[in-house]
């Protein structure tokens, strides 16, 4: 009938000019403020004498849909109103629009807020975020190296129906007996590797990459030793697997030094070579040892009734089921303890450590794993709080991959923009100290004969009370620096192994949702693996690590040739402005000569 051809040419109208929007696969949704429009329509319709029996029906139904969507947008007070501004019902964001808006935004900011720190007039700090984005490359490419190996050994050949693979079961005693072997060679090779080398940029590459490559091989093996059942299910299991790691650690650091003290006697020249060794098995041993205890702690708080879903996963997957919010305040109060005792152990001296069995090595495991465990304990919680946000949205089941991955980036952003806060806050508080320990060493010479006079008068010196005094020394201020810069330290390890974990969500993602990876992840992982490496590791090498290798003192030199160079230029300018002003006064006064001669 023509009243119901009007309204919907109207409809269609309004639908060209993009009133309406998408709801999915229901397909179109009337807008509230076309409800007056369908209402008339409909009278219309009912009143028209030509109307037949199916076009009042079709009108009915119209009728109702435009109830239907005025009840689902609100009161028709509201509704109008709502819809002629745009605004009306809005779905909920998916998780791919609300990665990619995190992605824009973040990356933005934390690309811009690095260059004006690696820029910051203050030599620590520059040195520190030259650090950190040292450690954050380095772990990435040691991981992914690392893991992307393990699974093609693991699943691909040892796990492989046979004739493929060797057809074992799948546990977590295979897995650890996997990555024994693996560990063990890449162990070898980075000596090896080590020792061949000689120029400065390369062993400092090699120290720092083959340290994280070693410590991520060690975390594979001796994790997977801590799920092996049925040991898993009595709680001194995976401590005694820690401990079992750090005596296996300690004891290879010892036996490498004794073969390079004995091979290495009558060349000089390798001396270096084995000093960045020590280094490397130092940090991987600290990195190894602080991830094992923080899982202890993440299996002393976990709540399933399986033990083996009491530890957080190795590789990539779903957080464990621990208790509320007691258990991420658990593990956030470890990381703070743990920052505690690394700045109180730093205060130490060092000349006490001597007397030890173990000498300078003690001093230097203990703050380096202080620092780690603390920064895997950072990790731990800060992705289990925003995992649980994530999860206790509507409309996500628990357990979901997608808030899993989402958590993990987000954590990623959180943990860098603390890092960063910490980082410059502490440094400035170092700097003070370091200015505060001048003063007092300052003070102390002009008034040390002073208070020796006194005490000497007071107390006749019989009870040496010279050395109980209360009155700070410039050692100790000293100390507190140390302390402050040594945590620092543990922040760039902090954003490293984040955006690890971070990136091992985006290898799943990218091999499995590629068609011809998706049965053949394994492949997909290694391809993934290939071509970032290829793409990351030499813009490391020429740009990133010479400047993670800098010390205070070049950093300062730098900033120093920085400001001469301004001032140079402010002087160019000054005497390229004045020359300018010169030879404008000669030209007018040019100018003015003709005209008086005229006169």
């Amino acid at each position: 009938p023509p009243p119901t051809m009007a309204r919907t040419a109207l409809l269609c109208t309004l639908l060209a000019l993009g009133i309406p929007k998408a709801c999915g696969s229901e397909g179109w949704e009337t807008p509230t403020n076309l409800v007056n429009v369908t209402s008339v329509g409909h009278a219309e319709t009912t009143a028209g004498e030509h109307a037949t029996q199916e076009g009042h029906a079709v009108a009915e139904a119209e009728h109702g849909t435009a109830e239907h969507s005025t009840a689902e947008h609100g009161s028709a007070e509201h509704g109008g109103e709502k819809g002629e501004h745009g605004g009306g019902h809005h779905a909920a964001i998916d998780g791919v629009t609300w990665v990619t808006a995190l992605l824009l935004i973040g990356f933005l900011v934390i690309g811009i807020g690095l260059l004006y720190l690696v820029n910051y007039r203050d030599p620590e700090i520059r040195m520190s975020m030259w650090q950190m984005i040292n450690t954050t490359t380095s772990i990435f490419c040691a991981a992914s190296f690392d893991f992307a190996v393990f699974r093609f050994l693991d699943i691909q050949i040892v796990k492989s129906p046979w004739p493929r693979g060797l057809g074992l079961i799948d546990t977590p005693f295979v897995s650890f007996v996997t990555g024994s072997v693996f560990m063990i060679v890449i162990g070898i090779t980075l000596h090896v590797v080590l020792f061949k080398m000689h120029e400065e940029v390369n062993l400092f590459c090699a120290r720092t990459l083959g340290a994280h490559v070693y410590a991520f091989s060690g975390i594979i093996t001796f994790g997977f030793l801590q799920q092996v059942e049925p040991m898993c299910e009595h709680v001194w299991w995976p401590i005694l697997v820690t401990v079992i790691a750090a005596v296996v650690l300690v004891g290879v650091y010892k036996v490498v030094i004794r073969i390079a003290n004995w091979k290495l006697k009558e060349m000089e020249d390798l001396k270096h070579q084995q000093h960045e060794a020590e280094e490397m098995q130092l940090d991987a041993s600290a990195i190894i040892i602080g991830f094992l205890t923080v899982q202890c702690i993440c299996y002393l708080v976990g709540d399933a009734e399986e033990a083996i879903k009491r530890f957080p996963p190795i590789l990539h997957g779903n957080p464990i089921s621990h208790r509320g919010s007691t258990g991420r305040w658990i593990v956030l109060g470890v990381a703070i303890g743990f920052c505690i005792l690394l700045a109180l152990w730093s205060t130490v001296r060092r000349e006490t450590t001597k007397k030890c069995w173990m000498g300078k090595f003690l001093h230097t495991f203990i703050g380096i794993f202080c620092s780690m465990t603390a920064a895997w304990s950072f990790q731990r919680a800060g992705y289990w709080y925003v995992y649980d946000i994530f999860n206790a949205q509507p409309g996500h089941e628990t357990g979901d991959d997608q808030d899993s991955s989402r958590a993990m980036l987000a954590n990623a952003f959180v943990m860098t923009a603390m890092a960063v806060f910490f980082i410059v806050a502490f440094d400035k508080i170092a700097d003070k100290l370091t200015a505060k320990k001048g003063e007092v060493g300052q003070g102390d010479s002009r008034n040390q004969a002073e208070q020796k006079a006194k005490k000497g008068s007071l107390l006749g010196g019989e009870l040496g009370l010279d050395e109980l005094a209360l009155t700070p020394k410039p050692e100790d201020f000293d100390d507190l620096a140390l302390g402050l810069r040594t945590i620092i330290a543990g922040f760039g390890m902090l954003v490293g192994i984040s955006w690890d974990k971070a990136f091992e969500t985006a290898h799943e993602t990218v091999a499995g949702g590629i068609p011809f990876f998706e049965k053949h992840q394994v492949i997909g992982t290694g391809c993934t693996m290939i071509l970032l490496e290829l793409f990351v590791l030499p813009a490391w090498y020429w740009y990133i690590a010479p400047k993670a290798m800098k010390k205070e003192s070049d950093h300062q030199a730098d900033i120093d040739n920085e400001i001469e160079r301004e001032k140079t230029w402010h002087l160019r300018q000054r005497h390229h402005d004045s020359h300018d002003s010169e030879e404008t006064d000669e030209q007018s006064s040019d100018q003015e000569e003709p005209s008086s001669s005229d006169e």
